[in-house]
């Protein structure tokens, strides 16, 4: 719980952000028709079910927390859907507060066509401020700043001035806030930056990822408002805001059309490809659900199948799956099948052999447990070294044995035959 005192007085917002408009997707030539349509136009149709709950939840205002289009072209499809959505809010009396993020930079912003009086749009040069009224009180003041260029390495919390007032504050940034690994690094900002300024609701955008950083006061992330590739599975949506007297209470809601999902399978056990079929039948009647799904299979364990996993089998099976769920409406879309499967080899029975084979698995185990030092002294491959730092433990010791079991196989003539 966190907020301020506001007379009795109480509003709802919505707090969203990353919408990435007119996003364009690679590998069409992969894809379906029906599904390559239903993905290009998920994000429209996500921000289309946040405009139906706004109405529906009789919100006072809407926060954008940036990269509302996907590219600093800003399509004009894009502009045009846009408009068409803030002038339905703005029929039923609700604002929208909104800055640019690294996506869409408002100094390279090609604007075709003028937003309904409803949209208030944040500067890049300073800290603007908007008063939230209801009748002639208000009740909140919403500060933010926009991206000028794409690429902003300032700190852009800095700026905000420390609230004093008794109105409820909110703040809009775009921003890595934290240090969020694996997010570019853009107006990085850390938790105690923004705890200082002093505002009730910190409204994030950049993190694509649905999370709260803190609770009193609010820093939240919403995520995308819709996820758009692989990487970006689960549910995604939007926070609905309640603020009433003191306290402040935050709700996520679900706005995705389509989900991306990542879906491992054990193999261990299955001994033929009717009986992989079957099982990878039953699992993806088991992930179905109202909407359709874009789903990655990898396939685990160690297994009599191994060699028969070949790339042409993989496909096979891919076309079979797709052809079965391209009639669905909630269809689930193998996007591709992942073999990390490893063969059933009895490693220690082959160390006994005292073959070259068992020196060769010997010298695999000896290069895991050396790993580093091998690196540190051998300068043949510089960029490896660069590069392997990337990795974890786990990660490299899951490259060393791949590579180990490839070896075996190509040694037994199991693998690589003419």
């Amino acid at each position: 719980m966190g907020g301020k005192p506001l007379k009795d007085n109480n509003f709802t917002f919505i707090h969203c952000s990353d919408l990435h408009l007119g996003r364009n997707f690679s590998h069409r030539e992969q894809i379906d028709q029906k599904v390559f349509d239903y993905i290009l136009n998920s994000s429209y149709e996500s921000f289309k079910n946040i405009v139906r709950d706004a109405i529906k939840f009789n919100i006072d205002f809407m926060v954008i927390s940036g990269d509302v289009f996907d590219t600093i072209s800003h399509k004009l499809k894009a502009q045009l859907f846009l408009k068409e959505q803030f002038e339905k809010l703005n029929n039923h009396g609700i604002n929208v507060y909104m800055i640019h993020g690294n996506h869409d930079p408002i100094e390279e912003w090609k604007k075709n066509i003028e937003f309904p009086k409803n949209v208030y749009t944040f500067p890049p040069d300073k800290i603007e401020t908007y008063e939230f009224k209801k009748g002639n009180e208000t009740l909140a003041k919403i500060s933010g700043i926009s991206y000028a260029r794409s690429d902003v390495q300032e700190n852009l919390s800095l700026k905000f001035e420390v609230k004093k007032e008794d109105f409820f504050n909110i703040a809009i940034l775009h921003s890595n806030v934290g240090g969020i690994k694996g997010l570019d690094n853009y107006a990085p900002a850390s938790v105690n930056d923004l705890i200082y300024k002093n505002f009730d609701y910190w409204a994030l955008g950049h993190y694509h990822k649905n999370t709260i950083l803190k609770e009193n006061p609010y820093i939240v992330y919403p995520g995308t408002t819709q996820g758009l590739s692989i990487n970006e599975n689960g549910v995604k949506g939007y926070y609905l805001v309640k603020v009433y007297n003191k306290n402040t209470d935050i709700e996520f809601k679900k706005s995705s059309v389509l989900e991306w999902e990542v879906l491992p399978i054990n193999t261990e056990g299955i001994d033929t490809l009717d009986l992989l079929l079957n099982n990878l039948s039953k699992e993806i009647n088991k992930i179905k659900n109202e909407i359709p799904k874009i789903l990655r299979i990898v396939l685990t364990g160690h297994t009599a199948l191994h060699n028969d996993l070949t790339e042409d089998n993989l496909n096979d099976i891919l076309i079979k799956f797709r052809e079965a769920e391209i009639e669905e409406e909630n269809f689930v879309w193998i996007e591709s099948i992942k073999n990390n499967t490893k063969p059933e080899i009895e490693l220690e029975e082959l160390k006994r052999e005292n073959d070259f084979i068992s020196k060769f698995i010997d010298n695999y185990v000896n290069s895991e447990e050396n790993f580093e030092d091998l690196l540190s002294t051998d300068n043949s491959y510089p960029r490896l070294k660069k590069y392997i730092k990337m990795f974890s433990e786990e990660e490299k010791k899951e490259i060393l044995e791949n590579s180990m079991i490839d070896g075996i196989d190509y040694l037994r003539g199991e693998k690589y035959e003419n």
